[in-house]
C-alpha cells in the first residue's frame, strides 16, 4: 500500500504546503499560466496525479520556488 500511495501522499503534502503558505498566488498560477487550468483538470478528472505531475520539471521547479 506504502509503494502506491506512498508518492501520492507526499506530493499531496508538497502541494498543500504550497497553498496554506499562498494560496492567492497558487489560484493565480492555475489561471495565468497556459495549461495550468487544464492541469489542474486533469488531476480531478483523474487522468494525472499530484505525484505524475510533481515529477515534471517545470512543475517541481515553480513548487520549490512557491514553497521558500
Amino acid at each position: 500500500m506504502e509503494a502506491v500511495l506512498g508518492p501520492e501522499m507526499d506530493a499531496g503534502r508538497e502541494v498543500q504546503a504550497v497553498f496554506v503558505r499562498r494560496p492567492g498566488l497558487l489560484h493565480a498560477f492555475l489561471a495565468a499560466v497556459p495549461g495550468g487550468f487544464g492541469l489542474f483538470g486533469r488531476i480531478m478528472e483523474g487522468r494525472s496525479t499530484v505525484a505524475n505531475q510533481l515529477r515534471r520539471p517545470g512543475v517541481r521547479a515553480v513548487t520549490a520556488a512557491l514553497t521558500r
